[in-house]
């Protein structure tokens, strides 16, 4: 046996470091900082109490950060990786941002839309670098993995030490009804439960790619945060991805995939945006025990609708529509004008119509929801026990089934929605790539 004087100090640290280059362990690393980074936001534990409460939103120091870390990714992809970057800019992607950039420039508030756009493209080039910074699908397992168990310990840690910035409270400024929902170190439970969501998605992966204790215990652990969050939307959509999910591993052609997918949905919409479509939905809502009205939410559909018809081609611009003075200025039907006083429309693609019109809806359609399953197709006739695949296709179909009740797409440098982006380049890549395995990986 050599002294210790001539081992590496990465074989001292873990025999699989050791055999690792520089540039490996600052990928690997990277990956971790940037999920923890977009998961914990740059102002964690964030306190709703009057006396402490400021919105945040994503102020200067996002931009300046995430620009930077964006900077670092294109850098630590320099030497090999750049060209399978590249294939994410496909025909529809590039159709996707020429429209938000010339949708930013028409917009009714252009300097809001430029500047939030921006955020959104170091999220796109974050998120598209991820997947490519691994040095194989286990190593991305244990960078996926060591970043949930940071974010849940982080999680528990507020619940249990720091109870005045991680539960929602009766004494919070916004919101007072939530008290007693667990939010972390998120701003609040409706951006707490969807993570964890996706979680107990990445346990289950963790699972079936042997690492049972781990899996299992992420997933429970997971799972009962989500639970206490009190996030109904997302413990349900949780629930029904799971076994969606499952299903749809079984299913052999695109066409059954997509009737799977996308059937779902469009009933979960119709029953949901169609009740304030269609007078005869409603009059049926009206005798079934629901809330016809979604908490609220039919209201706000309809605000949105009515602002829909008045531009429905171009929108109001990206992100230049809630919080702004033109949908506090419209002139609606009054019994819903109060709905111009909300933060979004409560769903995902109502959002993307009023700020992007239609054609911007329908080109994010293309890119969030069509490509995506096509390439999870493309990838399982690659490697029908392609695990990885599986949880994109998972995190994928919560998301895209959460934006019916609330805001997903282009959602700037949100954590779910930052995941989701993970996934979807995830699954371009897998559809296109060979997957590398710890015995055949590069050593650099």
């Amino acid at each position: 046996m050599p002294d210790g004087h001539h081992i590496p100090l990465g074989d001292l640290l873990h025999p699989r470091l050791g055999r690792m280059s520089v540039l490996s362990v600052a990928r690997h690393a990277f990956i971790v900082v940037t999920l923890l980074a977009v998961w914990l936001t740059l102002a964690p534990y964030t306190s709703l109490r009057p006396e402490d409460y400021e919105p945040t939103g994503a102020g200067p120091i996002n931009y300046v950060v995430f620009g930077l870390m964006a900077a670092v990714a294109m850098m630590l992809l320099l030497q090999d990786r750049l060209a399978a970057l590249a294939s994410a800019a496909t025909p529809a992607m590039i159709a996707l941002w020429v429209w938000l950039a010339a949708n930013a420039v028409l917009s009714t508030s252009p300097s809001a839309s430029l500047t939030r756009l921006a955020l959104v493209a170091f999220a796109f080039l974050l998120a598209a670098s991820v997947p490519l910074l691994a040095q194989s699908e286990e190593a991305f397992n244990r960078c996926l993995a060591a970043a949930a168990w940071m974010l849940l310990g982080l999680c528990y840690f507020g619940v249990i030490a720091m109870p005045s910035v991680s539960i929602h409270s009766h004494l919070d400024i916004v919101e007072p009804h939530l008290a007693g929902d667990w939010r972390g170190t998120f701003a609040h439970k409706n951006s707490a439960a969807p993570v964890m969501a996706m979680l107990v998605f990445v346990g289950v992966h963790l699972i079936r790619s042997g690492g049972w204790l781990n899996g299992a215990l992420m997933a429970a652990f997971a799972g009962n945060f989500l639970l206490f969050s009190g996030g109904k939307t997302a413990t349900s959509m949780c629930l029904f991805v799971l076994l969606a999910g499952t299903l749809m591993t079984r299913l052999g052609s695109f066409r059954a995939l997509a009737l799977a997918a996308f059937v779902p949905l469009a009933l979960i919409n119709l029953v949901s945006v169609g009740s304030v479509m269609f007078p005869a939905l409603d009059s049926l809502l009206e005798v079934l025990p629901i809330d016809a009205s979604f908490t609220g939410r039919a209201d706000i559909w309809s605000f949105v609708l009515d602002a829909i018809r008045m531009r429905p081609i171009l929108g109001y611009g990206f992100a230049a529509f809630w919080g702004e003075p033109v949908s506090a200025n419209l002139q609606i039907d009054s019994d819903t004008a109060w709905a111009a006083g909300a933060a979004h429309s409560h769903n995902g693609y109502l959002d993307l119509a009023v700020t992007l019109g239609l054609p911007g809806l329908l080109l994010c359609l293309v890119v969030f929801l069509y490509k995506p399953l096509k390439d999870f197709a493309q990838a399982r006739r690659i490697d029908p026990a392609n695990s990885l695949a599986v949880l994109f296709l998972q995190i994928w179909l919560f998301n895209i089934y959460l934006a019916s009740m609330e805001p997903v797409f282009l959602y700037r440098i949100d954590p779910g929605w930052f995941t989701y982006l993970v996934a979807i380049f995830g699954l371009h890549y897998l559809a296109r790539f060979p997957l590398r395995h710890e015995g055949a990986a590069d050593r650099g």
